[in-house]
């Protein structure tokens, strides 16, 4: 498969143009206009209206849970050169699945593993199995690959237990309950248990294989973010709009990526503006008995909507024009994250599977209201052409890797009784 290493500045505001369109109208006006640029893009597009024929999902769950998409609305539209090339409509072909974070998992684990479950255990399994529909299993891979990354004889059992539950739960028709999980552990358990085996040996192959050190790449760029926002916060007795434009080019200068997502969130603990219950958590970090858990378990939150863009540039089945993930959580922080970072679409690269998201904002209108006109004009650079260029040609992973090894050491003596 090709892969696309990184996008001139030309196609990445063509890209833009179309992505942050004011309407799905605009959008394809927007798409026709820079065709000859975008004909290996597609892009996702997403809006309010009832009259798409994908659908996305977004429901609150009883026992305080959680499920949606990424993106904003109730209706997603396709543009790419064979859709707008034809004045027909076009048939196309949208897959979708529905992950579990390791929370939600583990509650359908405690329903067919535990003699006695809780009323809320009870409730949370059911309302994610409702949430499924009878007879439809919930994908594995988000809490498999959070807990398989560094396994420990714990870890495996744990997940050979939860595979084999969500999989005996996908043959019911009937909601589960007490009754249900007596009935996996007496009879169903053992087959369940030995398709569990089967998976997971081949999930662990595809770990060893490169997949583990990847997804390792993905978290510590993220918990680099949050580690280092912590030191400006502890560091720094200045404004809340300076500390946000040291963050903004630390991206820039040590990260060499400008990661929009994680610094919303950054933003909010800087700002001290409490949207989201990962920044209180993080806002009293250094007074818990481990605060680095806490970050890398914070990093893992942050990574799972950046895990769901990249699962929508996959292919399950071939000749898929589109694939569309929804999530379930129990978690308020992932909730509160899934909420502030809403997509308006994504693009997606068509020979590599290479997905760009776009919020449902602009970035710089977002990043110059809470920084000020000064500030701003200051920064403006590092959204410019050459700052674009430069970032793309430094970055590397061993890079991310030692700035996140630095700053570990600066945050633990600050933090230091």
């Amino acid at each position: 498969m090709p892969k696309l290493d990184s996008i001139d500045y030309e196609t990445a505001q063509a890209i833009n143009a179309v992505a942050m369109a004011e309407d799905r109208a605009q959008a394809a006006n927007a798409y026709r206009h820079h065709a000859e640029l975008l004909k290996n893009w597609r892009i996702v597009y997403a809006d309010t209206s009832d009259q798409s024929m994908i659908q996305t999902r977004r429901c609150g769950l009883a026992g305080g849970g959680h499920a949606s998409s990424l993106f904003r609305g109730n209706a997603l539209w396709l543009l790419d050169d064979n859709l707008l090339s034809r004045r027909a409509s076009s048939d196309f072909v949208c897959g979708m699945g529905t992950y579990l974070d390791s929370n939600a998992a583990s509650l359908i684990r405690s329903l067919a593993y535990s003699d006695n479950p809780s009323e809320a255990v009870v409730t949370k399994a059911g309302a994610a199995w409702g949430f499924l529909g009878a007879g439809n299993i919930a994908n594995p891979y988000l809490y498999l690959w959070e807990a398989l990354r560094h396994p420990s004889d714990k870890t495996t059992k744990a997940c050979r237990e939860t595979f084999a539950a969500n999989h005996a739960l996908a043959q019911e028709q009937t909601m589960p309950g007490v009754e249900w999980g007596r009935r996996y552990r007496a009879e169903l358990r053992e087959d369940a248990e030995a398709v569990a085996d089967q998976f997971l040996a081949d999930f662990q192959r595809f770990l060893d294989d490169g997949l583990a050190d990847a997804l390792d790449g993905q978290v510590e760029m993220v918990e680099a973010m949050l580690v280092r926002t912590k030191i400006i916060e502890y560091s720094s007795k200045k404004s809340p709009q300076h500390k946000m434009r040291e963050l903004i080019t630390f991206m820039h200068e040590e990260l060499s990526t400008i990661m929009t997502r994680e610094l919303i969130v950054c933003a909010d603990i800087l700002c001290r503006g409490g949207q989201s219950r990962l920044s209180q958590k993080l806002n009293s970090v250094r007074n818990g008995s481990d605060p680095f858990g806490v970050l890398r378990n914070c990093a893992w939150d942050l990574f799972l909507p950046r895990a769901l863009d990249m699962l929508a540039g996959s292919t399950p089945v071939e000749g898929m024009d589109f694939y569309l993930p929804h999530l379930i959580t129990f978690d308020g922080d992932v909730e509160d994250i899934l909420t502030l970072t809403e997509l308006r679409s994504i693009a997606l690269h068509r020979p590599s599977g290479k997905v760009l998201p776009f919020f449902n904002f602009d970035p710089f209108s977002w990043i110059s209201e809470r920084l000020g006109e000064k500030r701003t004009d200051e920064i403006h650079p590092l959204f410019q052409e050459t700052a674009y260029a430069d970032r793309s040609a430094r970055r590397t992973r061993d890079a991310i890797r030692a700035t996140l090894a630095r700053d570990r050491e600066v945050l633990r003596a600050i933090i230091s009784p």
